[in-house]
């Protein structure tokens, strides 16, 4: 179990990174995926799904971390907010959405991104200290 979460939060921080980066160079492109989110059922169910395993796996890792509790806590709060927006009515997600990709800037999407590549990088160490 351990193995696996290490493999599977290694992908999300490369992931995170990639997204980072990704925005940063294309704000406008990062824009309208955000306005896409959760206006089907297949990338509702999708981001949401991605979501409850990473919150599994920040579980199943936790003993990879000097904080476990700290691991364990964020991991719960990934899989109980999964659920929670799986049970609402997809129309809600999908206004979210919307309202903060009408909302944020570019130059918003730029900062916000630093805070991601700099998660990622933090979680890789953290994983392969």
């Amino acid at each position: 179990m351990i193995i696996s979460s290490q493999i599977f939060l290694t992908l999300f921080a490369l992931w995170l990174i990639g997204l980072g980066i990704w925005a940063t160079i294309k704000p406008q492109a990062a824009l309208f995926a955000l306005s896409k989110m959760g206006s089907t059922d297949l990338i509702n169910y999708s981001e949401l799904g991605i979501r409850f395993f990473v919150g599994l796996a920040f579980i199943g890792g936790a003993s990879l971390f000097k904080l476990a509790q700290i691991s364990t806590i964020f991991g719960w709060f990934l899989v109980v907010t999964s659920i929670i927006l799986m049970l609402i009515p997809r129309g809600w997600h999908h206004a979210y959405a919307l309202y903060w990709s009408e909302k944020l800037t570019p130059f918003m999407v730029r900062l916000f991104m630093l805070f991601s590549i700099i998660f990622g990088i933090f979680l890789m160490l953290l994983l392969w200290q």
